[in-house]
Protein backbone atom coordinates (compact mmCIF):
# COMPACT_ATOMS: atom_id res chain seq x y z
CA UNK A 1 0.00 0.00 0.00
CA UNK A 2 1.39 3.42 -0.86
CA UNK A 3 2.31 5.92 1.82
CA UNK A 4 -0.98 8.10 2.89
CA UNK A 5 0.22 11.17 1.18
CA UNK A 6 1.10 9.46 -1.67
CA UNK A 7 -2.24 7.76 -1.50
CA UNK A 8 -4.06 11.03 -1.24
CA UNK A 9 -1.90 12.74 -4.07
CA UNK A 10 -2.66 9.76 -6.64
CA UNK A 11 -6.78 9.65 -5.54
CA UNK A 12 -7.78 13.62 -4.65
CA UNK A 13 -8.46 14.36 -8.61
CA UNK A 14 -10.52 11.08 -8.76
CA UNK A 15 -12.55 11.94 -5.60
CA UNK A 16 -12.98 15.50 -6.51
CA UNK A 17 -14.52 14.15 -10.10
CA UNK A 18 -16.82 11.42 -7.96
CA UNK A 19 -18.18 14.20 -5.93
CA UNK A 20 -18.37 16.85 -8.74
CA UNK A 21 -20.33 14.06 -10.75
CA UNK A 22 -22.88 13.56 -7.51
CA UNK A 23 -23.69 17.08 -7.09
CA UNK A 24 -24.10 17.16 -10.78
CA UNK A 25 -27.45 14.88 -10.77
CA UNK A 26 -30.35 15.29 -8.49
CA UNK A 27 -30.69 18.24 -7.09
CA UNK A 28 -31.82 16.62 -3.74
CA UNK A 29 -29.47 16.24 -1.28
CA UNK A 30 -29.73 12.73 0.33
CA UNK A 31 -28.62 11.82 -3.90
CA UNK A 32 -25.90 14.09 -3.00
CA UNK A 33 -24.45 12.51 -0.25
CA UNK A 34 -24.87 8.64 -0.52
CA UNK A 35 -22.27 8.90 -3.50
CA UNK A 36 -20.16 11.01 -1.40
CA UNK A 37 -20.28 8.67 1.51
CA UNK A 38 -19.31 5.69 -0.91
CA UNK A 39 -16.28 7.29 -2.65
CA UNK A 40 -15.08 8.31 1.12
CA UNK A 41 -15.72 5.10 2.08
CA UNK A 42 -13.87 3.55 -0.24
CA UNK A 43 -10.89 5.75 -0.34
CA UNK A 44 -10.80 4.88 3.67
CA UNK A 45 -10.44 0.81 2.99
CA UNK A 46 -7.79 1.80 0.32
CA UNK A 47 -5.86 4.27 2.81
CA UNK A 48 -6.64 1.29 5.63
CA UNK A 49 -8.55 4.00 7.62
CA UNK A 50 -11.04 2.59 9.89
CA UNK A 51 -14.00 4.35 8.83
CA UNK A 52 -17.30 4.46 11.11
CA UNK A 53 -19.94 6.97 9.75
CA UNK A 54 -22.71 7.84 12.07
CA UNK A 55 -25.13 9.10 10.14
CA UNK A 56 -28.25 11.90 11.37
CA UNK A 57 -26.13 11.65 14.55
CA UNK A 58 -28.50 13.35 17.18
CA UNK A 59 -27.34 16.44 18.92
CA UNK A 60 -28.14 18.68 21.30
CA UNK A 61 -28.86 21.29 18.58
CA UNK A 62 -29.83 19.68 16.00
CA UNK A 63 -29.00 16.41 13.27
CA UNK A 64 -25.66 16.20 12.24
CA UNK A 65 -25.83 14.53 8.74
CA UNK A 66 -22.55 12.26 9.17
CA UNK A 67 -20.24 12.22 11.74
CA UNK A 68 -16.76 9.99 11.52
CA UNK A 69 -15.46 10.17 14.53
CA UNK A 70 -13.92 13.88 14.50
CA UNK A 71 -15.24 15.09 11.65
CA UNK A 72 -18.57 16.21 11.22
CA UNK A 73 -19.96 16.59 7.34
CA UNK A 74 -23.00 18.89 6.67
CA UNK A 75 -24.05 17.84 3.39
CA UNK A 76 -26.61 20.70 1.24
CA UNK A 77 -28.52 20.02 -1.55
CA UNK A 78 -26.47 21.26 -4.45
CA UNK A 79 -26.40 24.46 -5.37
CA UNK A 80 -27.07 25.06 -2.08
CA UNK A 81 -23.91 27.45 -1.00
CA UNK A 82 -22.74 30.40 -2.46
CA UNK A 83 -18.83 31.20 -3.12
CA UNK A 84 -18.78 34.06 -0.08
CA UNK A 85 -18.86 33.32 2.77
CA UNK A 86 -20.84 36.57 3.47
CA UNK A 87 -23.98 34.44 2.27
CA UNK A 88 -26.62 34.03 4.24
CA UNK A 89 -27.05 30.19 3.07
CA UNK A 90 -23.05 29.82 3.41
CA UNK A 91 -23.16 31.76 6.79
CA UNK A 92 -25.89 29.52 8.33
CA UNK A 93 -24.26 26.15 7.23
CA UNK A 94 -20.79 27.22 8.90
CA UNK A 95 -22.69 28.31 11.93
CA UNK A 96 -24.84 24.90 12.23
CA UNK A 97 -21.45 23.19 12.04
CA UNK A 98 -19.61 25.25 14.51
CA UNK A 99 -22.49 24.36 16.97
CA UNK A 100 -22.34 20.69 16.03
CA UNK A 101 -18.55 20.99 16.67
CA UNK A 102 -19.40 22.34 20.54
CA UNK A 103 -21.86 19.77 21.31
CA UNK A 104 -19.38 17.16 20.63
CA UNK A 105 -16.96 18.55 22.60
CA UNK A 106 -19.27 18.99 25.63
CA UNK A 107 -21.26 15.21 25.15
CA UNK A 108 -17.84 13.63 24.27
CA UNK A 109 -14.95 15.96 26.05
CA UNK A 110 -12.70 16.16 23.21
CA UNK A 111 -11.02 19.53 22.43
CA UNK A 112 -12.57 21.70 19.96
CA UNK A 113 -8.99 21.93 18.36
CA UNK A 114 -8.89 17.95 17.53
CA UNK A 115 -12.31 18.30 16.03
CA UNK A 116 -13.45 19.16 11.83
CA UNK A 117 -16.82 20.53 10.36
CA UNK A 118 -17.45 20.27 6.46
CA UNK A 119 -20.08 21.78 4.74
CA UNK A 120 -20.70 21.02 0.59
CA UNK A 121 -23.04 20.53 -1.41
CA UNK A 122 -20.52 20.12 -4.70
CA UNK A 123 -16.86 20.84 -5.33
CA UNK A 124 -17.04 24.09 -7.78
CA UNK A 125 -14.59 23.84 -10.41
Amino acid sequence: MPATDELVRRRAPQIARAIQTAASGSPLEADFRRPVEDTLARFADEAGVPLRAHDEYTLATGLADTVYNRLVIEYKRPGHLAESLSNRNNAAAVEQVKRYLEDIERAQRIQKARLVGVVTDEIRG
